[in-house]
């Protein structure tokens, strides 16, 4: 991407939730003061860029009209570091070292699904596909691993209606959102012995309060998944 060396800069993030933390914090791999009061049902979250300019606008483009900026986007994950540290963590869950592949290869090689957040089939109506999917593929491609790429149906959402309501992200407090999304997945019966004692790594566009991508990773852990962890390209600034 031509602003990648403009814009893309490393930032020290909280290990649980990605958000912008001090260098000493990060140094001693400390938690935020939220994720403190209340950890957070992800082992860890990994985060590309912060929410602003220009990665804002790219977002808000792959999200409502060019699902084409999907292979890109996802190319921010490996030039960022993301990626790497997301393959950190993932040789450490094994008691292995990363090898020398790529830092997308390295994230994969030890998570058995790489699985995108789902959108509610109101929005998939209304939109057409799932930005959060499409991400995820391109990324399973590029870092040559189709094939961890999980099925849409072993994680589904239930609760968000088409029309957003007074209550929605928008204005709502952190709290008011952990309430609101509580039981918004679920893993379906059939889906429960693919995710079974497995690592899962969950993908999405944008974390703000982190509420969507705990409620999904409630769901998998109920449903018995060994450790789930969080990919996301922007983090917003605060929560």
């Amino acid at each position: 991407m031509p602003c990648e060396s403009q814009f893309l800069r490393p930032t020290m993030r909280c290990r649980a939730c990605a958000a912008p933390v001090l260098p000493e914090a990060a140094a001693a791999q400390a938690l935020c003061a939220p994720c403190l009061r209340e950890p957070l049902p992800l082992s860890r979250t990994w985060a590309a860029v912060d929410y602003g300019f220009p990665w804002r606008n790219l977002l808000l483009r792959l999200k409502h009209q060019e699902p084409g900026l999907a292979t890109a986007l996802a190319g921010l994950w490996k030039n960022s570091g993301a990626g790497t540290q997301a393959g950190a963590w993932a040789a450490a869950q094994a008691d292995t070292q990363p090898s020398d592949a790529t830092a997308a290869q390295q994230a994969l090689s030890n998570v058995a699904w790489v699985l995108p957040v789902p959108a509610s089939a109101a929005r998939m109506q209304i939109r057409g596909y799932n930005h959060s999917r499409l991400l995820a593929q391109a990324w399973c491609v590029q870092s040559n691993s189709p094939g961890r790429l999980a099925r849409s149906a072993w994680l589904l959402r239930v609760d968000e209606p088409a029309t957003p309501q007074p209550a929605t992200q928008q204005g709502a407090s952190r709290a008011q959102r952990f309430r609101q999304l509580r039981n918004a997945f679920v893993v379906p019966p059939q889906a429960r012995s693919a995710v079974q004692g497995q690592r899962i790594l969950l993908i999405d566009d944008v974390m703000t309060t982190g509420a969507t991508l705990s409620a999904a990773a409630s769901a998998l852990r109920q449903a018995g998944a060994a450790d789930v962890c969080a990919l996301v390209l922007a983090r917003t600034a605060s929560s």
